[in-house]
């Protein structure tokens, strides 16, 4: 069964008939929604990355980007733009993890159309392979005020490896402070000084996979205007996050699924 707002289709799995019904509540575990079957229609196969060339891996990225894109987090990525269009001349837009760029990429491209290419995107993905598809991908698309860095985010500069899902292929997770890791960390503070030292920090996309703390205790003395952080509910690490930002002098204004919008008071 397959739930859609006022309407639901039905699938009669005896005769393949599909049926128009007034919509009800129902407790039927077997319900989706529209986002869920397109989710399955259309999501990537499940691959080991590890098992892939570097052309192979391209495609993959490719791949998820259309699917992102078409999909993924739609109504987070109008909230961005919505906010990227106001803020300051020459700011800097901080997307991280960027995964394969189906949010730096996109926005990038609606600021140039609203005439605020003094707005720079800079994304940030640990992920070297995706960092490479996505600077291509700025390429190809080009004219875009947007570039992709290979690194991940925490508290300080250190050195990690990445833990990959097999049943996720774009998701990890960062095991921090590996002398000899296969990535580096660093703070976005560092990061802004060596890229971006000029540009006003005004927006922060962050969703790091469960690292969003260790994230905001590298921002040093920058203080965003706006921040859209991925804090999943009753997750001990996402309130220490959500209250560090507090802590800062940030207000939680919107939530969006998973994500919160927060707004520096004052």
């Amino acid at each position: 069964m397959i739930k859609n707002g006022g309407t639901k289709t039905v699938v009669d799995s005896g005769e393949s008939k599909l049926a128009m019904q007034p919509s009800k509540q129902s407790s039927v575990d077997s319900e989706l929604t529209i986002e869920e079957i397109i989710h399955i229609l259309f999501w990537p196969p499940t691959i080991k990355l590890d098992t892939l060339t570097s052309a192979q891996k391209m495609e993959h990225w490719e791949m998820e980007y259309d699917y992102y894109v078409l999909i993924h987090e739609a109504e987070a990525r109008r909230l961005l733009l919505n906010l990227a269009v106001k803020l300051p001349a020459d700011s800097v837009i901080v997307d991280s993890g960027a995964h394969v760029g189906d949010t730096g990429i996109p926005l990038a491209q609606s600021l140039r159309e609203a005439g605020r290419s003094d707005v720079y995107v800079l994304m940030v993905e640990p992920d070297a392979s995706k960092v490479s598809w996505i600077t291509k991908k700025i390429s190809s698309v080009g004219n875009l005020q947007a570039s992709a860095i290979n690194s991940g985010l925490y508290s300080n500069t250190t050195r990690a490896n990445i833990l990959r899902s097999d049943a996720h292929p774009s998701g990890w997770v960062i095991l921090p402070n590996v002398a000899d890791g296969e990535i580096q960390l660093r703070s976005v503070a560092d990061i802004l000084a060596a890229e971006r030292p000029r540009d006003v920090f005004g927006l922060w996309h962050l969703d790091v996979e469960g690292s969003e703390l260790n994230a905001l205790q590298g921002l040093g003395a920058h203080r965003p205007h706006f921040i859209l952080m991925e804090t999943k509910r009753n997750n001990k690490d996402a309130t220490l996050a959500e209250e560090y930002l507090v802590s800062l002098g940030y207000k939680p204004m919107r939530r969006l699924g998973l994500d919160v919008l927060f707004e520096l008071q004052g």
